[in-house]
């Protein structure tokens, strides 16, 4: 989980009567074709600052970082992809498939796959640096295509769209049938 390496995005310009959905971020698009951008980060006084923007042609814009508003501004997101120090940008929200597997403390397993703490919430499993002080355990994570076939059995099929929030379900339209899934490890 690399919060880098993908971001949802959702520019200021299409969100409804002005609304604030948490830190701003802006965004400085490379080409007139809007396919490549770079997170930009003003340090200028704020009295100049809409200035600057408007001059560096600067969007504003929002990360988004909760399934809640993924669900509200579903239509109007975009993706950026870290490719080669810049973010390859694409209209709509690219999902990938992950596999997870749940381990409690006192039934610990080793892999040499990427350990998180983690909380379930819901339809979700928020995903956290891992802590050793975590009492309930960890859980592993990778991508779907790097996971040996006999280990694949026992994981459960995930979807990661907001990077560090996985859905329970394969389906953007948040299904109901998550605790299902949980109960099969």
């Amino acid at each position: 989980m690399n919060n880098d390496q993908k971001k949802l995005i959702i520019f200021k310009r299409d969100l409804e009567n002005n609304e604030v959905l948490g830190e701003v971020c802006y965004v400085k698009f490379l080409g007139s074709d809007e396919t490549y951008a770079i997170f930009y980060k003003p340090l200028i006084a704020p009295k100049y600052l809409k200035e600057y923007i408007k001059q560096n042609k600067i969007e504003v814009a929002y990360e988004i970082l909760s399934d809640e508003v993924l669900e509200k501004y579903e239509n109007k997101v975009y993706t950026f992809k870290s490719e080669g120090g810049v973010y390859k940008v694409k209209k709509g929200i690219e999902q990938e498939n992950k596999l997870v597997l749940l381990v409690d403390y006192g039934m610990e397993i080793s892999l040499n796959l990427p350990r998180y703490s983690y909380d379930i919430k819901g339809k979700t499993i928020n995903l956290k640096p891992y802590k050793n002080s975590n009492t309930k355990g960890y859980c592993y994570v990778a991508n779907d295509g790097d996971v040996n076939i006999e280990l694949r059995k026992i994981m459960i099929p995930v979807l990661e769209i907001i990077p560090g929030l996985l859905f329970l379900d394969t389906s953007l339209d948040f299904c109901n049938d998550k605790e299902k899934k949980l109960k099969h490890t």
